[in-house]
């Protein structure tokens, strides 16, 4: 009778065990569908899915790896310098559910239990269907010559009325080659004829960005009017999520013009392939009374500061005060391949010290227009500093020469060079913009 009892009292704790099994639909989907799923879907920029329960066991000891190396999801700014409001991070205890998945040899668990999968308009981050769609008018040939290559595309539009948007997201359609791309939107006079515009051209090597060549080009200058008007400037680089501003804030799209991507470049590829690009709208439900200003810095070099030196560790810096008071949404941070760290702060004339943002392990793949929960405001007269440290030696693994050779700093955009950007999207400053909720912004 007593061995009867401690056998019923094992098996009754037996119970709460096997119901305390992680599962993927009770445990691992959640983290997975808020974390992961908005670029490892079908259409998504990440290489493969992880939207079923197949995609993701068919991957779990590699989930298990990278999310407790913190490689994924990709956030590489230094929380402890500043956080910001979209961050991909996973929490100790989402990794440990993850491991415990893995260790309990990935069951499915009640298919009733599962969360509803995630529904993303096709192939944009953005929360909800766009309002506007602009896209590359056909496929743009990407020679299979091993080179650099760089085009500047136009892409005419005319509405029936003008829109103020206040989200925009840049797709790429070849997300394996497309490095980086800058944009404008243009207001254009009447007399431009929209229909006749040629699509793009080749920049030829060392050929620099000139509005009046790339305006003449695209028959963008009216005799009467003059040159077009710029109504809002962006960028895209690999990682970025969707810019979106808050209330009251964002762009005019006018009801004529062109969105004339600047400096759009591939990566080197020996078959030739093709990009057909688009950009997706959200338009704001009330007027943009505020528009979005780009600010974007370099450093000031002297001449034998032109070249990283082989075998060495340098750093540069940019120095920037600013004139008037701003309320800065988001920055973004740029290098190329021997990028090791940058660090940004900002000296308020009362003699504050505030963090702006932190990237201790640079990350070509991954980079980011930091949006910050808050605007965080710069009084005028603030000074605006960054840092960026540059590793040419063989102690970087991302070092595209071995052995280590001279480099090239600011005399050229492609990844073969380097170089140092600072960019912010800012409004000018009102009253009240401190408390801004920029966290929920598309929700």
């Amino acid at each position: 009778m007593k061995a009867l009892v401690h056998l019923v009292a094992a098996l009754m704790m037996a119970v709460p065990v096997a119901a305390q099994r992680t599962t993927f639909t009770e445990h691992v989907a959640p983290i997975l569908y808020t974390n992961c799923v908005p670029c490892h879907r079908h259409d998504g920029g990440a290489p493969f899915p992880l939207v079923t329960f197949k995609d993701a066991a068919k991957r779990a000891h590699m989930l298990k790896l990278v999310t407790e190396d913190r490689y994924m999801p990709p956030q590489r700014n230094d929380p402890a310098y500043r956080q910001f409001a979209h961050e991909r991070r996973l929490t100790d205890a989402q990794i440990a559910t993850i491991a415990r998945w893995v260790a309990d040899s990935m069951p499915e668990g009640p298919r009733h239990k599962a969360p509803r999968q995630p529904v993303f308009p096709t192939g944009t981050a953005l929360p909800r269907t766009p309002d506007v769609v602009l896209r590359m008018r056909s496929d743009v040939p990407i020679p299979g010559t091993n080179t650099q290559h760089y085009i500047c595309y136009a892409i005419p539009f005319e509405f029936d009325r003008e829109r103020s948007i206040n989200a925009i997201d840049y797709i790429p359609g070849n997300r394996l080659l497309s490095h980086h791309a800058s944009y404008q939107v243009l207001e254009v006079a009447p007399d431009v004829q929209l229909d006749s515009m040629p699509e793009y051209f080749v920049y030829a090597k060392e050929q620099p960005i000139d509005d009046d060549h790339d305006y003449r080009f695209f028959g963008l200058i009216s005799p009467v009017y003059g040159p077009p008007i710029e109504t809002f400037h962006g960028g895209w680089l690999p990682g970025m999520s969707p810019l979106m501003f808050p209330k009251g804030s964002g762009f005019r799209l006018p009801r004529r013009g062109v969105l004339l991507i600047r400096n759009l470049h591939y990566a080197p590829t020996t078959r030739d392939t093709t990009d057909r690009a688009s950009i997706a709208m959200l338009e704001s439900r009330t007027p943009a009374t505020r528009p979005i200003t780009f600010a974007a810095f370099k450093p000031i070099i002297t001449q034998d500061q032109t070249v990283i030196p082989a075998d060495s560790i340098v750093e540069h810096r940019i120095h920037v005060r600013i004139r008037d008071s701003i309320s800065v949404l988001t920055i973004n941070p740029h290098m190329h391949l021997l990028g090791a760290s940058f660090t940004v702060w900002a000296n308020t004339p009362s003699g504050d010290s505030i963090p702006m943002v932190h990237i201790p392990h640079w990350d070509f793949d991954w980079q980011e227009f930091y949006r910050y929960p808050k605007p965080v405001v710069l009084p005028a007269g603030t000074i605006l500093n960054a840092r960026a440290t540059f590793n040419n030696t063989n102690s970087n693994p991302r070092n595209p020469n071995v052995p280590p050779k001279d480099v090239a700093f600011e005399v050229g955009m492609d990844d073969s060079n380097e170089m140092m950007r600072l960019v912010l999207l800012v409004l000018a400053y009102q009253k009240g913009d401190e408390h801004l909720d920029l966290v929920r912004l598309g929700r």
